[in-house]
């Protein structure tokens, strides 16, 4: 799914589990332009540790992406 169609969806309130997450949402709800919340999830994205070799399931993979990423939560 690209970043403008989810941009588009009607907001939504929702409880998020921790501070930095609600944060970070604050953060990429004031920016307007596509590319820049691309760049702002880039910048997150490098400061991630890599996914453990354990966690790189296809329940776990980001269908749609052209690159193989995954995602897996945690509560750090």
């Amino acid at each position: 799914m690209a970043l403008r169609q989810v941009a588009e969806r009607p907001q939504v309130e929702a409880q998020t589990p921790s501070p930095r997450l609600d944060a970070a949402v604050a953060e990429f709800a004031v920016i307007p332009e596509t590319q820049e919340r691309l760049k702002l999830l880039l910048e997150y994205a490098e400061q991630l540790k890599p996914l453990p070799a354990e966690a790189k399931t296809d329940a776990n993979r980001v269908m749609g992406c052209t690159a193989q990423v995954g995602c897996n939560k945690s509560s750090d």
